[in-house]
């Protein structure tokens, strides 16, 4: 691509070789040549483009904004420190049959307790004997109340059912015979309209030595 400065510098080399010929031919025609002034070659100022051309658009500059990834926080409990609670020690309760090492021995004298059952709890006593209603042995006397011999395997069927220790279920069973009701037999009532036929009033009859020394007794009948 021919730009306007280009031309203009032919131009001003073409006018010059011309003007020289000219002055040669004079010359040669023996009339001395008259100097003239040439016109002054017009200045064109040059058109320099600023962008040239590419052919392309230009693109416009787009700033790409990055996205800032999401940050999750995470709140993190303040730590505290276990609080510990001190148990109190619970008591060791009683064995359902034979006493074993860890077990606490069981209160009352087992040989005083025989005494009673066989004989009852003295004179001034109104509290009838046990053996008035039990026996301890199957010698085939009928009496009122259950046989008591095997009495710790019962009972300790019994109180596993009532969630309690055999002590417990014993004792229970004397101050309130309404508690556990043993089932009739055939010829035998031992209960009538949710009321045993045992005597009623030991709780208030006996001491709690009494009781517990005849505990002692039942619960060595194996």
């Amino acid at each position: 691509m021919f730009f306007p400065t280009r031309i203009a510098r032919r131009g001003s080399a073409f006018a010059a070789i011309a003007m020289a010929a000219l002055a040669l031919a004079l010359s040669s025609c023996g009339t001395p040549a008259t100097p003239f002034a040439l016109p002054a070659t017009p200045t064109i100022a040059t058109r320099v483009p600023t962008d040239a051309p590419t052919g392309e658009a230009e693109q416009p500059q787009v700033e790409e904004a990055t996205a800032a990834a999401p940050t999750n926080t995470v709140i993190v409990p303040p730590t505290t420190a276990p609080t510990v609670v001190a148990v109190a020690p619970t008591a060791t309760k009683r064995s359902f049959a034979t006493a074993t090492p860890n077990v606490t021995p069981i209160p009352g004298d087992p040989a005083v307790g025989e005494q009673y059952f066989a004989n009852g709890f003295g004179a001034d006593s109104i509290a009838p004997a046990c053996s008035t209603c039990h026996n301890v042995v199957d010698d085939g006397t009928v009496k009122a109340g259950p046989l008591m011999a095997g009495l710790m395997q019962h009972a300790a069927h019994h109180a596993m059912e009532a969630k309690q220790d055999v002590y417990t279920y014993l004792h229970t069973s004397i101050v309130n015979p309404n508690a556990y009701l043993v089932p009739n037999e055939p010829g035998k009532v031992f209960s009538a309209n949710g009321t045993s036929v045992m005597y009623q009033n030991y709780a208030q009859d006996l001491t709690e030595a009494q009781i517990t020394d005849l505990i002692a007794y039942l619960m060595t009948l194996q």
